[in-house]
C-alpha cells in the first residue's frame, strides 16, 4: 500500500511516496551491477586489470586501432570518462594513444604488455563466467540477457 509522506529539507518542503513494496528500479540495477562488478574485480585481479579494464581492452583490440570516438561510440561511454579510463591503462603500459594523421583524432592501440595482460584476463573472465552460468543457470542468464538488451533500448 502506498502512503503518502511529506519530507522536510533545507531547501523547503518536498513530497515524496513511500512504500515498503515499492522498489526503486534503478537502484536494483545499479546494486545489482556493483554486485556483478565486484564478483568479476575479484576474479580478474591476478592479472591486474578490473572488468572495466577488460572490457575497454578487449573493445581496443577488437576495432584494431580505433579513434577515441569510435571507442566511445562502441562502448557507450562519455568521451571524459573513456578518455580518464584510457589514460589509466596507458599509465600502466596496457595501451598506446597516438594522434592519427590530421590530429583531429587519437588512435588507441594495445601494447605487447596489454595484449599479454587481455589473455591472462581472459581465461580468468572464462572461468568467472562459467562460475556465474552454474550459480544462476543458463535460463535465468537467458531472461537477464534479454532485460538487459530491452532496457538499453530504451536510452
Amino acid at each position: 500500500m502506498l502512503r503518502f509522506a511529506l519530507t522536510f529539507n533545507n531547501a523547503g518542503i518536498y513530497s515524496q511516496f513511500v512504500s515498503e513494496k515499492l522498489v526503486c528500479h534503478c537502484s536494483l540495477v545499479r546494486g545489482a551491477a556493483r554486485t556483478i562488478t565486484r564478483f568479476y574485480d575479484e576474479r580478474l585481479a591476478p592479472a591486474r586489470v578490473t572488468a572495466a579494464q577488460y572490457a575497454l581492452l578487449r573493445a581496443i583490440n577488437r576495432a584494431h586501432n580505433p579513434s577515441l570516438t569510435e571507442l566511445g561510440r562502441d562502448l557507450d561511454l562519455e568521451r571524459s570518462t573513456l578518455g580518464r579510463n584510457l589514460r589509466s591503462l596507458e599509465n600502466a603500459g596496457l595501451v598506446r594513444m597516438r594522434w592519427g594523421k590530421d590530429r583531429r583524432a587519437r588512435a588507441i592501440s594495445l601494447t605487447t604488455k596489454g595484449r599479454a595482460a587481455m589473455n591472462k584476463a581472459f581465461q580468468l573472465w572464462a572461468a568467472a563466467q562459467a562460475e556465474i552460468e552454474r550459480a544462476v543457470g543458463p535460463e535465468l542468464l537467458g531472461h537477464m540477457a534479454r532485460l538487459a538488451q530491452e532496457v538499453q533500448s530504451l536510452g
